[in-house]
């Protein structure tokens, strides 16, 4: 179905589609977002252990 979508002038939606469900970015963005997470843990809690 994805051969079916066709390109406008908003831009060509099976790309868009092909990048989303590309793994490789994905998971690399999954990755880097749980260690921002882990860093603003780790700072909240060193913050309230000032407190």
């Amino acid at each position: 179905e994805i051969d079916k979508m066709g390109m406008d002038h908003r831009g060509d939606p099976a790309s868009a589609l092909l990048e989303v469900l590309d793994l490789s970015k994905t998971v690399h963005l999954t990755i880097t977002i749980w260690k921002l997470i882990t860093i603003f843990l780790k700072l909240c809690l060193f913050v309230l252990q000032i407190v």
